[in-house]
């Protein structure tokens, strides 16, 4: 998911939510770290805002082996059809049946209910690269400075 500018309010209202083990892409998707090399993913409070109302999530199919930039979901919304990357690489052990049934979730509470898909065997050098919640927060800022 790519999107050129952010609200600075919303990236600082995920700042606030969030605990420093969740990571961002530059496209606005997150990682949380879960328990036993686990990682969520998810799209970002201010992509979710972005997209506007979700009214429906296709997931990728459990079992599959990805690598980062795949697609792993398609997001209908009120303004667009969009695809969501993963920023790593592994395999979906995981998808999030909620969302399929109630893809407002992802609106209402992109971090916790609303996550998209559960992955192992990932790539740490992968996400280390992903910017931490600070560094987040200041890309937003940047470029809503660039509006």
């Amino acid at each position: 998911m790519s999107f050129s500018a952010c609200s600075a309010d919303i990236c600082a209202d995920a700042r606030t939510l969030t605990m420093s083990i969740i990571r961002y892409s530059l496209d606005h998707e997150y990682v949380r770290q879960g328990s036993a090399g686990i990682a969520i993913i998810g799209i970002s409070a201010w992509a979710s805002n972005m997209l506007g109302a979700i009214m429906s999530v296709q997931l990728s199919t459990v079992g599959t082996i990805i690598k980062a930039g795949e697609t792993i979901a398609i997001l209908e919304s009120t303004k667009a059809v969009s695809e969501v990357f993963t920023p790593l690489s592994g395999e979906i052990i995981t998808v999030n049946p909620l969302v399929l049934e109630h893809p407002e979730f992802i609106n209402e509470d992109p971090l916790n209910k609303g996550w998209l898909c559960q992955l192992t065997r990932i790539n740490a050098t992968e996400l280390m690269q992903l910017l931490d919640e600070d560094s987040y927060a200041q890309y937003c800022t940047n470029f809503t400075a660039l509006r």
